[in-house]
């Protein structure tokens, strides 16, 4: 089809009243949304550094997802791209990985390093491309959210003595999906400050709540009781560093919000 035909099929669905999907806009969300459910949910009780199923996963789920998003992009005859200041740093922290990888003698080591540092490259890419509205946010959140709950559950397993896989990880530290308790700890400190913030009563219109058709405590219930079952099981992990890190975290954040609010006044 050439462009001149796309065109006039696009001024045509403009004048019915029609638009076309966003389809690389769509395609993006839809991988960092199998991104951020599947991969934390992926067990294998005896993974190894040099083949890491959750690794696997990641680099499957970005190379399918990136390749359909450039694809729909070339199809849509335009890029998009935003602009951040953390791009050069991030270009040359990419190029000096790479450099040190490739010089590794452990080869499946650099393969697996190697897939896992571009597979972060290419969601970072996608965030930038595809992210536009706060509505996009409160649904990755949302899928965060509905991913952490089989977490939980296993979570709760573990911790009452009913957990039905035969882990190399043993011992009274919860570590659900994870495989380790220290990763487990860090995946719940990611977690929880996100689903704190979006739990947060926030002012919306009366045509917001008509468009979104739920009492507008509702997301705020949701949200606020997997975030407390989510510090709970961090409890459950007994790894001391995250907790410490979350409680600077949150003392950081009390900070912030203690300087807006004496901005506001002024």
């Amino acid at each position: 089809m050439t462009q001149s035909v796309r065109k006039k099929r696009r001024a045509r669905a403009k004048k019915d009243g029609r638009t076309s999907p966003d389809w690389p806009r769509l395609i993006g969300e839809v991988t960092i949304a199998a991104v951020i459910l599947l991969v934390p949910l992926a067990m294998n009780p005896h993974s190894k550094n040099s083949l890491d199923v959750k690794d696997v996963l990641l680099g499957i789920i970005v190379a399918i997802g990136f390749s359909a998003y450039l694809l729909a992009s070339l199809a849509r005859g335009r890029f998009v791209w935003a602009a951040s200041p953390i791009t050069p740093a991030l270009a040359a922290f990419v190029a000096w990985a790479t450099i040190t990888l490739i010089y590794s003698n452990y080869r499946w080591s650099t393969i697996s390093e190697l897939g896992r540092l571009y597979a972060h490259v290419g969601i970072y890419w996608l965030v930038l491309a595809t992210v536009r509205e706060m509505s996009q946010v409160r649904r990755l959140l949302g899928v965060a959210a509905a991913g952490a709950v089989p977490a939980i559950i296993y979570a709760f397993a573990q911790a009452t003595g009913h957990d039905p896989i035969p882990w190399n990880e043993e011992g009274a530290r919860v570590f659900s999906t994870l495989g380790n308790p220290t990763y487990f700890a860090g995946y719940l400190v990611l977690l929880i400050p996100l689903l704190a913030a979006v739990a947060w009563p926030r002012q919306r219109s009366a045509a917001d709540q008509a468009k979104e058709g739920r009492p507008p405590w509702a997301s705020t219930l949701v949200f606020g009781v997997i975030a407390v079952l989510l510090l709970f099981c961090l409890f459950l992990t007994v790894s001391l560093s995250p907790i410490i890190g979350l409680g600077l975290g949150a003392l950081l954040a009390a900070v912030v919000g203690l300087v807006r609010f004496w901005h506001s006044l002024g």
